[in-house]
């Protein structure tokens, strides 16, 4: 985003066919009408059999690590005995992005989140944390078999 240019919230599609995926980008703030944009990009999703997606988010803390949500206990113990990564951030889960993750299992779509533990720039609190954001891609590597 450009300072000083005005951008209306929206939301991303990128496909891949091998593997399988959808990647969604979404525009974080809140907004009006956001629960309907929300239920058109999951709608999106199950038609497209979706059965599974996973957020990528960060949260301010000094401790570096990378900790998990799910919308299942069985989902948390298989990230946990798997890749290591157990639950630990303890806040809220707003923006657009909570907002996907907590209405998907009512759609019968398991959801998962990586927060990737960032210290917030006190000047921009948006601005990018390139160290936290390699951690949540490894461990979003090691989940879906991506190999560097």
């Amino acid at each position: 985003m450009n300072p000083g240019v005005a951008d209306f919230p929206k939301v991303e599609f990128y496909t891949c066919s091998s593997p399988s995926l959808i990647i969604a980008k979404g525009y974080h703030a809140n907004f009006e009408g956001q629960y309907e944009v929300a239920m058109k990009v999951l709608d999106f999703l199950a038609e497209n059999h979706v059965k599974k997606i996973i957020v990528v988010a960060g949260y301010g803390s000094k401790d570096k690590k990378i900790c998990c949500a799910a919308t299942s206990k069985e989902l948390i113990a298989e990230m946990k005995e798997k890749y290591g990564v157990d639950i630990g951030y303890k806040g809220p889960f707003t923006g657009f992005s909570g907002l996907v993750f907590g209405l998907a299992k009512r759609r019968g779509i398991e959801a998962l989140c990586f927060f990737a533990g960032t210290e917030p720039h006190e000047d921009d609190l948006e601005f990018p944390d390139k160290e936290a954001s390699e951690r949540a891609l490894d461990t979003l590597n090691k989940i879906l078999g991506f190999h560097e």
